[in-house]
């Protein structure tokens, strides 16, 4: 399997996104690279992190207008997946934790 890049994306980088990059990296191993921000920060930079962003993978949002956002900057559409889990969980909390399992699970072994 080849080495990949993945980038979480949460509002605020707190919950959702470093959890999501924490059962990632359970499911498909330490041989990638995992990283976790915050929307809200990418979103006030725009174009101005558009190389960063671009040199991921894959990006894994947690709501769909975050997508959005990132592809009206530029970012191909073909590298954005998008979990549509909401902000109501604390930060590796076992509800969410089976959820980013569940949600991740299928969407990374189709894109290994």
């Amino acid at each position: 399997m080849a080495h990949k890049k993945y980038l979480f994306l949460c509002e605020h980088g707190e919950k959702r996104s470093p959890t999501f990059a924490s059962v990632a990296r359970e499911l498909l191993g330490e041989s990638n690279d995992y990283a976790y921000g915050a929307y809200s920060m990418i979103s006030q930079f725009g174009q101005r992190v558009f190389s960063h962003l671009n040199s991921f993978d894959f990006i894994v949002v947690a709501e769909e207008y975050m997508g959005v956002g990132l592809i009206k900057i530029g970012l191909s559409e073909k590298k954005i997946f998008c979990l549509n889990v909401s902000d109501e969980y604390s930060r590796d909390s076992p509800e969410l934790r089976e959820i980013a399992r569940q949600k991740l699970n299928p969407l990374l072994t189709r894109l290994c």
